[in-house]
């Protein structure tokens, strides 16, 4: 990654708010991992409470496929974060490959609380169990998971989350986030950025929108029955291979 040092700076320009963009570390997970319980409640890795979430987090940061940053005001005091992917592929096998204290984790805070078990195996359990047996099998065989991700295969990154603490929404920290996260990816030889959304998130539509992402008419349901649509952006080629 080019932000190589947490002191590196880019400033923003998109409003009269100073915000400045560094990568994460792990002194900031705390109060990342508090942000994200408040903003995402319904979400199932923040149900599996704080502990099991800066772990993941840390995950996040240990991976070279991954980009961690966080929004900063004037004063240096992070106000915002975003968690992406440069290359997705990479990133799952990678998070399979060195997962095992993480599921772990989660198997604990899974049993002590019984309501969220009951919800897992009912609804989650067959669909994780089956994408960790193709992960595993492609660590094994050597391969990567090109084309097993929803037509998305190397070259393809996921903004995963982006949040921004609720006295600087609509004062430029997003956009910063966003920029710079693109900035990342291009760097990267990223071909194509994509996010998932809910279909009823007009909100969301729009900010990507004025950023020259695009909306895909193709939607899909999780599992818990929200309708999902995707939002992608293409910021680079390919080169082909000659010989």
């Amino acid at each position: 990654m080019t932000l190589t040092s947490p002191k590196a700076i880019v400033p923003s320009v998109h409003s009269e708010v100073h915000h400045s963009i560094r990568l994460m570390t792990q002194s900031d997970l705390g109060v990342v991992v508090e942000w994200h319980r408040e903003a995402f409640p319904a979400g199932f890795y923040a149900q599996l409470g704080s502990g099991f979430m800066y772990r993941w987090f840390a995950a996040h940061l240990d991976s070279r496929a991954a980009v961690s940053l966080v929004a900063c005001d004037s004063e240096g005091a992070v106000v915002g974060y975003l968690l992406g992917t440069t290359d997705d592929a990479t990133y799952r096998d990678q998070a399979a490959a060195k997962g095992v204290r993480l599921l772990a984790r989660g198997a604990l805070a899974l049993a002590a609380r019984p309501g969220l078990w009951a919800e897992f195996t009912r609804v989650r359990a067959r669909h994780y169990a089956a994408r960790s047996v193709r992960a595993a099998g492609r660590i094994v065989g050597g391969g990567t998971s090109k084309g097993t991700s929803g037509g998305l295969g190397v070259g393809d990154g996921e903004l995963v989350y982006i949040c921004v603490e609720r006295e600087h929404r609509r004062r430029g920290a997003g956009a910063v986030l966003l920029e710079s996260f693109t900035g990342e990816a291009v760097r990267s030889n990223t071909t194509r950025l994509h996010l998932i959304t809910e279909l009823d998130n007009l909100g969301a539509q729009q900010f990507y929108g004025r950023h020259g992402w695009q909306v895909m008419d193709d939607t899909a349901h999780a599992l818990d029955g929200r309708t999902l649509v995707r939002i992608q952006k293409h910021i680079g080629m390919q080169t082909p291979c000659v010989g």
